[in-house]
């Protein structure tokens, strides 16, 4: 049986050296909650090599929560960049070069790729100078499995394209489809200059479809979360054949 990992609502303290944060699990089993823990370690200690970008630290697991060392100041997010269309080519080449990074990066047991987990627009902070993440683990609607946490870096790329058209909506992709084309584009030139890895993505990319429709279902019904999962879907297998056959050519 598979069992959900549903995240409780955050609750932000501050110590006395900063601010703290507790992520709560309560559907996870602890077993799970200290694998979450383990991975969010790894990414903190991977994105720490890169330069001008910062993780939320993890500090301690204790019974099904996680405790991290929050940031004092985030600028605006990558969402709510696109959403005002103030995002840049440079900032999402700098986010595709960043992930690449991570990708380049090995499970604590030497196995499988190391992914984000969940690296959507919402999860990534870009200022002028330096990009921010949080959050790197399964989306809380869906259930706990170890593939998003290690393995396929296809997945983290599709997640963030996706990400590009979905939070803006069919309206704005109509209207101003040349710029988050552009967006789409440069995120996928940064992440190509270091890691080329765009080939037979398209079982990925229906499976990312699939997680995206039980998480939508419940909020916006079942024929609507189908066309929205549709209509993102088509954009991101344009924007990435395009990559793919210009790489090619």
């Amino acid at each position: 049986m598979v069992q959900e990992c549903v995240m409780t609502k955050n609750k932000i303290t501050n110590d006395g050296s900063g601010r703290v944060i507790g992520k709560g699990f309560p559907l996870c089993t602890e077993a799970q909650v200290h694998t979450l823990f383990v991975h969010a370690q790894a990414v903190f200690a991977a994105l720490k090599e890169v330069p001008s970008c910062s993780f939320e630290e993890p500090l301690s697991c204790t019974e099904k929560i996680i405790t991290y060392r929050y940031f004092d100041f985030l600028p605006p997010s990558l969402s709510e960049q696109l959403r005002s269309r103030s995002c840049t080519e440079g900032s999402m080449r700098r986010i595709g070069e960043v992930l690449s990074a991570l990708h380049h990066h090995m499970a604590p047991d030497g196995g499988s790729p190391l992914l984000h987990g969940d690296f959507v627009p919402h999860n990534v902070f870009c200022s002028a100078d330096k990009l921010f993440i949080i959050d790197a683990h399964p989306p809380e609607q869906l259930p706990y499995r170890d593939g998003i946490l290690y393995g396929d870096g296809r997945r983290d790329i599709i997640s963030l394209l996706f990400g590009v058209f979905s939070n803006v909506g069919l309206k704005a992709v109509l209207f101003h489809g040349s710029y988050y084309c552009a967006m789409a584009r440069s995120f996928l030139k940064g992440y190509q200059a270091a890691k080329p890895c765009l080939d037979s993505f398209e079982r990925v990319l229906l499976s990312y479809i699939a997680d995206v429709y039980k998480m939508r279902r419940s909020s916006i019904g079942r024929l609507r979360a189908v066309l929205h999962g549709s209509w993102c879907g088509v954009m991101v297998l344009r924007i990435v054949k395009e990559k793919t056959c210009k790489r090619e050519n």
